[in-house]
Order: structure tokens, then sequence, then C-alpha cells
């Protein structure tokens, strides 16, 4: 997992600014994953290069244009790709596996249940068996 996961994440729900996206990693993602700053935006500069997302200017009374950033398809399918990969292990700073779950709902209900049982210790593991 590195930004570039984290920010399609974040764009598959909703069009932002990188404002916004700089304060959901700050307020939202923080206690699974700590992107610094000045990593945010020269990573949305090289995904709009590589034609992950794109910038829609948005006029504005009274205040600065601001930029919006949209996932394009081929960012949707990128996201996607890391979202069927194998789990990668956690860090002090980073939990792959939160990511994951923090964004369940694209991939079913079957594949965070199989994130579960790979993450969960013995007991659990039966327990979400069990249910399943």
């Amino acid at each position: 997992m590195n930004s570039q996961d984290v920010i399609l994440g974040i764009l598959m729900k909703e069009a932002l600014t990188g404002y916004q996206i700089k304060q959901l990693l700050e307020n939202v993602f923080s206690n699974f994953y700590s992107s610094s700053y000045g990593t945010i935006y020269p990573t949305l500069t090289r995904m709009e290069k590589e034609g992950l997302i794109t910038k829609e200017n948005v006029l504005q009374d009274g205040k600065p244009n601001k930029n919006l950033l949209n996932i394009t398809p081929k960012g949707r399918e990128c996201f996607n790709t890391y979202l069927l990969a194998p789990l990668e292990g956690d860090s002090i700073r980073k939990s792959d596996f939160m990511m994951r779950l923090y964004f369940g709902e694209f991939v079913g209900y079957d594949k965070v249940v199989g994130w579960l049982v790979e993450a969960s210790p013995g007991c659990i593991t039966k327990k979400v068996r069990s249910i399943t």
C-alpha cells in the first residue's frame, strides 16, 4: 500500500480537492496510514500525468478557483488491482489490513471475510468461519 493506493480509494467514493484529501489523510486515516504533506501533491501530479486521475478547474465567486480531482477508469482499475492483491504486512505507521477494510465496499462481503480470516488469530478465525 502506498499513497497512490490510498488516494485512489478516497477518490472512488467522490471527487475531492487536494486539500480535502489531505484533511481526510490527517483526520480519518491517520490511525492506520501516515503520509507527509510533502508527498500528497507530488503524488497527485504524478497520478494525473499517468492518467489515473483528472483535474477539473471549478470557478468560485469571491474565492480562488479550486481543482476537483476525479478518478479515471484507469485509476479504478489500478485501485481494484491493489484491493485484489495479497494482503501486505503491517508496519507501525501503515496498516494495509485496516485500509482494505475501510475500502471493503468495493470488493464485496466474501473478499472482506477472506481478509478477516487471513489476518485473524485461530479463535477468531473459527468464529468468522462459523458465521459464513
